[in-house]
């Protein structure tokens, strides 16, 4: 059990390589701007880390499945 006073499990982007969300900082970068990826919070002047909590957040929030940008495409016509 955890209480509001307690100190975030931090990630930081190794992590986040090792975990497979991420390859590069560009993949991060566009995680960021167009998946909503959470920012993060600076540490340092060159040390970004993500809670843990907030990497689950937003997993919990991807799509199980892919989606179909036509959901009639590969539909046979007859």
């Amino acid at each position: 059990m955890t209480s509001e006073n307690d100190v975030p499990k931090f990630l930081r982007f190794c992590d986040l390589q090792d975990r497979g969300l991420v390859q590069s900082h560009a993949g991060l970068r566009h995680l960021q701007v167009h998946e909503n990826f959470p920012l993060g919070r600076l540490l340092g002047p060159s040390t970004r880390v993500w809670t843990v909590a907030e990497v689950n957040e937003w997993l919990a929030t991807r799509p199980t499945e892919p989606i179909s940008p036509n959901p009639g495409a590969g539909a046979a016509f007859g």
